[in-house]
């Protein structure tokens, strides 16, 4: 049961709502819910969830295509590393809250401290799970020997978080999600076979593991195990939606822009002025992040239509 490229940017759409929806509730709306904590987590985990996961399922079937090669890093600085440093540089030259020292190493994503920007850690994360899993599958090795490191690298990573200071916790809570996705990947690689699924087969999958996540929230299950019950009702979800002739179109849009949406959302937070009402901050931020991301989309598809008009591959 393959994840296609639809379903995965659908996936990356709600992802990101559900990350959006955690900040705006741990920085306006607190006050409107009795346990917003564990509420916040569940979501903002959730999301952060799927994106691990759809990342080692993606580098995985990427690996499986045509193996490790040059553009391996390639494709990475291009599309990760490149946005994340101009936003990141821009943010350092309007707020100049930091010193050039801990600039650096917000660019280099070794600054565990989160002193620019708290939502940051994640990419810390992603980077250090690319590398290796870059270390693991350029060589010749077994491929049942490459998932087991890389579990074994996630224990190691949990009982050593203190090394990673204030990222510590958040590695923790999503310690194997990244792996989760790759031994997915794997599995599917491995069957050679596309695996159709009856729609009433679906239907109950997605209501089952629907009820258990609800009753998980319900016995404050711990995130890490919600996270991952999460990211297999999205899943099927998805697959419900399109398999019964529907859309998730919106969902979609926003997913093809949600690793933009993910660099500004949490230092628009910081810089917006703060009101007495609650929801007039919440109803101004999220203004602003569809303003800046339509901008941003705009510019982009502008540039694509641009270098394709002049012969220029924009892969």
């Amino acid at each position: 049961m393959e994840i296609s490229k639809y379903e995965t940017n659908s996936l990356k759409g709600v992802a990101i709502f559900l990350v959006v929806a955690a900040h705006i509730m741990g920085n306006y709306l607190g006050d409107y819910f009795g346990n917003y904590e564990y509420f916040l987590n569940v979501l903002g985990t959730g999301g952060v969830c799927v994106f691990f996961v759809l990342s080692g399922y993606g580098v995985y079937m990427s690996f499986y295509e045509k193996g490790i090669t040059n553009t391996y890093w390639n494709n990475k600085f291009k599309k990760i590393f490149i946005p994340y440093w101009g936003v990141t540089i821009i943010y350092f030259i309007i707020t100049r809250k930091v010193s050039f020292t801990i600039l650096l190493k917000n660019l280099l994503f070794v600054d565990y401290e989160r002193n620019i920007d708290g939502t940051m850690w994640y990419m810390s994360f992603l980077i250090l799970w690319y590398l290796i899993f870059y270390l693991l599958y350029k060589f010749e090795i077994p491929d049942l020997f490459r998932i087991c490191f890389l579990f074994i690298i996630s224990g190691a990573i949990y009982e050593n978080s203190y090394f990673f200071r204030g990222c510590g916790w958040q590695f923790q809570q999503n310690i194997i999600s990244f792996p989760l996705g790759v031994l997915a990947a794997s599995c599917i690689c491995r069957l050679k076979r596309k695996i159709e699924i009856k729609k009433i087969v679906l239907y109950l999958m997605t209501l089952l593991i629907g009820i258990l996540y609800v009753y998980g929230i319900i016995r404050n299950t711990v995130f890490q195990k919600l996270g991952i019950i999460l990211v297999m009702f999205l899943i099927l979800l998805i697959k419900t939606i399109i398999k019964s002739d529907l859309k998730c179109k919106a969902f979609y849009i926003v997913g093809t822009y949600s690793y933009f949406v993910y660099l500004i959302e949490g230092k628009i937070l910081e810089i917006l002025p703060r009101l007495q009402n609650a929801i007039l901050n919440s109803v101004i931020y999220v203004l602003i992040l569809v303003l800046i991301t339509y901008a941003y989309a705009s510019i982009s598809n502008s540039n694509t239509k641009l270098r394709e008009r002049i012969g220029i591959s924009t892969k």
